[in-house]
This record gives C-alpha cells, sequence and structure tokens, in this order.
C-alpha cells in the first residue's frame, strides 16, 4: 500500500472545524485545489466538490519542532546513570552501528506512528553517530529522507554536525571514540548542500534540508556561522540544542549566542532549560524559538523544565517536540502538551490551553519556520488537516470551547484521517504507508545485541 495523488480539488467536511485557536466553525467544511485550501465555509460543503474525509472535529495539522527519529533503533538501551553515559554510550555509540536499511525501517515507523497520531510536521535532527565512515553516513542519510518523503509527511530534515568534542566527552569513557563524531564543517555543510540538490522543496516543497550544529560548544566560530549562512541561503530554520544542562550552559550561553551571530529568529533552540532570568530575558529579545520537549526531558532525569511562558513573554517563540524516539516511546504530541502545561503549573508559571493549541499549530509551525505556509485552515494555506473522533467518554464533559477541549481530551488515538498537501496519508487512524516493523526489529536487535544490552 503507499501513496496516491490526491484529487485536484476535494473537500473535508465536520462538525466542528477548527481553524485556529479564535476561529470554530460547527458544522464546517473546507475545499483543497492542489494542495492549498481554496476555501473555508460554515454549514455544508459545495455540492460539486467530492468530501474525501469527515468526522467530529478537523484541525490544523500537528507540529514536531524537535525530534530524532532514526534513533528508534536504539529503544531499549540504557538511559544512565548520567546524561553522557546515555547521548555516548547508547545515542552515538548504538547508532554507530546504524545501516541504512535500518535506518529507513526507523524513520518509516516514527513517521507511521505520529503521522497516525495527527503530527504532520517534523523537524527532524539527524545523525547517525560516528562519521569517520563517510560513505556509510550519507547511505544512512539518504535512506532516511527517502523515508521521510515516502511517508507523505512534512519534513525539516536537519543533518546534525560536531567539529570537535564537547568539554567532558574525552573523559566520559564512552565505547566509542568521541573523535569520530567529529568532522569539520566544510565536510558538514557539503553533506547537506549535495542532499539539498537532491531533496529541498521537493514534493511541492514537503522535504526541506537543513544544516544543524549538534551543538554550540561542539563547534567553531566559523562553523556556526557556516551553518547560518547556509540555512540562510536555503531559508531553513537553523536547528540547534542549547543550554540543555548547566554544564552545556557554562560552556555556551546567550553571550556567546550574540557573539556568534546566531541570536535571531532563525535560530530554533531545543531545550533551553538551563538558563536564569538574564538569560530569558536575553533569548527572548533576540526573538529566537524554542522547542520544548518535557517527557524525554524527564526521561533522563531532567529537573529544571524550558521556563517556556516567560521565553515567550520575553519575546521567543515556542513549540514543543517528541524529541528522541528511544526515550519518548508515545508518539502523541497532544500528551506533550498536557506535560507541558503540568510542568508550567509545577514551576510555577503556567501555559493555558490557547498558548498549548498554538504550541501545537500554528506558533509550532512559526518556530519551525513555516508559518506562512501551514498551522491555520485559511485560505492560501498548505492543507496540512487532522480529523478527529470526539465521541469516546474521555471527551466528556465539553470545556468551554473547542480548544480547551482539544488539548484537554485529544489524543493519539483519535485522530481518524490526515492529510498534508491535500492528500490522504492517514485513513481510518492508519498510515497509508504503513511501518515495516519486522526489518525495524531486527535492526534494533542487531544493534542491542553488539551493544550488550541484550
Amino acid at each position: 500500500m503507499g501513496l496516491t495523488a490526491g484529487a485536484r480539488r476535494s473537500a473535508v467536511a465536520a462538525s466542528v472545524v477548527l481553524v485556529d485557536a479564535d476561529t470554530a466553525l460547527s458544522p464546517g467544511w473546507l475545499v483543497v485545489a492542489d494542495g492549498t485550501i481554496e476555501s473555508v465555509g460554515e454549514g455544508t460543503p459545495p455540492p460539486d466538490v467530492p468530501v474525501v474525509a469527515r468526522g467530529d472535529l478537523a484541525m490544523p495539522g500537528l507540529v514536531s519542532a524537535h525530534q530524532h527519529a532514526v534513533d528508534l533503533l536504539v529503544a531499549g538501551g540504557p538511559t544512565g546513570p548520567t546524561f553522557l553515559d546515555w547521548l555516548l554510550g547508547t545515542y552515538h555509540a548504538g547508532l554507530a552501528l546504524a545501516d541504512p536499511e535500518g535506518c529507513a525501517a526507523a524513520v518509516g515507523a516514527v513517521r507511521a506512528a505520529t503521522l497516525a497520531a495527527g503530527v504532520t510536521t517534523m523537524v527532524d535532527c539527524w545523525s547517525v553517530g560516528p562519521v569517520a565512515d563517510a560513505a556509510r553516513a550519507s547511505a544512512c542519510a539518504d535512506a532516511s529522507i527517502e523515508a521521510h518523503r515516502a511517508s507523505g509527511g512534512r519534513t525539516v530534515f536537519a543533518v546534525m554536525g560536531n567539529e570537535h568534542p564537547a568539554p567532558g566527552w574525552d573523559a566520559a569513557g564512552a565505547p566509542i571514540d568521541v573523535h569520530t563524531l567529529c568532522r569539520p564543517h566544510e565536510v558538514t555543510l557539503l553533506e547537506v548542500e549535495r542532499l539539498a540538490a537532491a531533496h529541498h522543496r521537493a514534493d511541492g516543497g514537503r522535504t526541506l534540508v537543513a544544516p544543524s550544529p549538534e551543538l554550540p560548544e561542539t563547534a567553531t566560530a566559523a562553523g556556526l556561522h557556516g551553518a547560518l549562512e547556509l540555512a540562510t541561503r536555503l531559508d531553513v530554520v537553523l536547528p540547534m540544542h542549547l543550554c540543555a544542562s548547566p554544564p552545556s550552559r557554562a560552556a555556551y550561553g546567550p553571550a556567546e549566542l550574540e557573539r556568534d551571530g546566531l541570536a535571531g529568529p532563525r535560530l530554533l533552540a531545543a531545550h533551553v532549560s538551563a538558563v536564569d532570568t538574564d538569560d530569558v530575558a536575553e533569548l527572548g529579545r533576540a526573538g529566537i524559538a524554542v522547542a520544548h520537549c518535557p517527557r524525554s526531558s524527564q526521561a533522563l532525569g531532567g529537573a529544571a523544565p524550558t521556563p517556556l511562558a516567560a521565553l515567550r513573554r520575553a519575546g521567543a517563540r515556542g513549540a514543543l517536540g517528541l524529541d528522541n524516539a528511544s526515550l519518548n516511546p508515545s508518539r502523541d504530541l497532544f500528551a506533550e502538551a498536557r506535560a507541558a502545561i503540568g510542568w508550567s503549573h509545577v514551576a510555577g508559571d503556567p501555559l493555558d490551553a490557547a498558548t498549548a493549541f498554538g504550541l501545537l499549530t500554528t506558533e509550532g509551525a512559526e518556530a519551525a519556520g513555516l508559518g506562512p505556509s501551514i498551522g491555520r485552515l485559511t485560505v492560501g494555506r498548505r492543507a496540512d488537516v487532522a480529523v478527529l473522533d470526539t465521541s469516546g467518554p474521555h471527551w466528556w464533559p465539553r470545556r468551554a470551547t473547542w480548544v480547551e477541549t482539544v488539548v484537554a481530551s485529544a489524543t493519539a488515538a483519535d485522530v481518524s484521517t490526515v492529510m498534508v498537501d491535500g492528500r490522504v496519508v492517514v485513513r481510518d487512524g492508519e498510515a497509508v504507508v504503513p511501518a515495516d516493523v519486522a526489518t525495524l526489529e531486527r535492526a534494533a536487535m542487531r544493534i542491542a545485541t553488539e551493544r550488550g544490552w541484550r
């Protein structure tokens, strides 16, 4: 089973069309022409347009602004006792054994699950650990991005790179040589350009390619400048982990970000949890975007939540991310929103439902650099739509607004139909392009066995 071309002109009809956080049509409809929303209205759809999706509630497709899909291959590996034990001993050491077939299976499985959960857009920060074998890394990248494209989803494929080990890596006792994770930035950027030549803005613009310094403390100033210049030329965001732990913050913070010219709206920074009030003010003034990934942070014992409410008040844009597939087995971004709300209440600076809905849709799209294209069901935007079944008992009683109801009640299992660019990619709750679980299981088992995890 695979994707087929959608009708040139088709309609979605629902008891409620949640256009954005401010507008709900009940009942409502939207007409799609050549992948773009042509019209939106209340009542019944035009009689001359075939209805390809019906349901209780239609809303914009969700945006996961920070993920690592291929690391599903290392699920079940050890997660401690320290962050470096996991990063170097599980993530990088496990992916050192990845091959192209396994990468394709992992990415395909993550996309099948996330699309079925209503996530139409993913920023995938990608690597397979050591890059000393450049041919292996390139083949794995090709297989991974092809799996993204085959899924029908919208993707920012961000190729991570390191130029030198971060402070502490050499002394961490990793099972791999940490220097094999590094190469000159010119080599990494050439690899990004190679992938961009084949895939950037392919499939009507669904697939974008971007550079992504893994950590600013593993890069040189020249490498960061080069990555920003390439991101600007490709007109994409620059994803990067930032201030995710006190050691990371000590090595590279807002002052260094300003010094190196990265403090601006093109930066999509993940985590940003080890920051103080002065840092928040500086990052907010710079207008960066911040991807909050609460459940993967908790999986690694993170004690400090991303101060997203404060960052947004200071001027940053927010988003949510499912992060590492090996740490966060759920593909449910609705649950991620509730985790972010819960953590914000614990921190004493709560996020409300309308903000959370925006993080899932409109603001998340802006953070990913796709604000003009997706995130709202309005005329001229790409037709990325999730249709939900709201009949389950967990949807009752309804809240005061549909936005509050969705944020409080929706789950991945409620998603029935999903469209990307007007093409149906999920039907009856199942991805049109299914996961290759047999290949995935073989690849993951081989890595776990060779690393001694099983």
